[in-house]
Formats: C-alpha cells, sequence, structure tokens
C-alpha cells in the first residue's frame, strides 16, 4: 500500500473520529433539551393546577358576590321640607325618620329579633 492510501485511511478515521465526537455532543445537548422538557412540562401542569383551582375560587367568590348583591337595596327619599323656626338637628332626624320608614319594609321579623341589613358608604 502506498503512502496515498494511507493517507486516505487516516483522513477517514479523523472524519469518523470528528462524527463521532460531534455525535456525542449532539446527545448531551439532546439530553439536555430533554431535561428542560421535563422541568418545562411539570412546572406547566403546575400552574395548570394552580390556575384551574384559582378559577374554582373566582366562580365560589362571584356567585357570593352576587348573592349578597342581590340582597342590597338602595333607598332614596326625597327630604321633607325644613319648617320654619326647625333647627339643623331637628331637620336631619326628620330626614332620617323618613329613610327609616322607608326601610322598615326589608325588614325581617322573627320571634325573637328584627334585623335590618344595611351597607354605609361614605
Amino acid at each position: 500500500m502506498g503512502t496515498t492510501a494511507y493517507a486516505i485511511i487516516a483522513t477517514l478515521c479523523l472524519l469518523f473520529i470528528a462524527a463521532a465526537i460531534a455525535l456525542i455532543h449532539y446527545r448531551e445537548r439532546y439530553l439536555k433539551a430533554e431535561e428542560q422538557k421535563t422541568m418545562l412540562e411539570k412546572k406547566y401542569r403546575t400552574i395548570e393546577h394552580t390556575v384551574s383551582r384559582l378559577i374554582a375560587e373566582k366562580a365560589a367568590l362571584q356567585a357570593k358576590f352576587d348573592d349578597t348583591l342581590g340582597d342590597i337595596k338602595v333607598l332614596t327619599v326625597v327630604n321633607p321640607e325644613q319648617k320654619e323656626g326647625e333647627t339643623d338637628a331637628s331637620h336631619a332626624r326628620r330626614c332620617r325618620m323618613s329613610i327609616g320608614n322607608k326601610a322598615a319594609q326589608y325588614a325581617k321579623i322573627s320571634r325573637q329579633t328584627t334585623m335590618l341589613r344595611i351597607c354605609i358608604t361614605d
């Protein structure tokens, strides 16, 4: 065999070695990518579980809010005219009494108690 044949064989051997090294590097990168994929899938499942739990909690809170909102009534009464010689405090008391009379229709009366739910917004 001549020098040319040895050179060709050596070149082929070097090419195979380079291909083997490239294949090893590719395999390492592939395994790292698979690890990252597995981690991301776990994280996705955890986030998906958290989101579904939060959606259920939101639905429950929305239902509770709607129930509560259904109980709210806004009562409005035109204030009576202030009588001549009436003090401001006396007029304010008459104004409160007029709204209280209107609110009386929403009072719940049981054997021991009478209840009126109000919401203060000021």
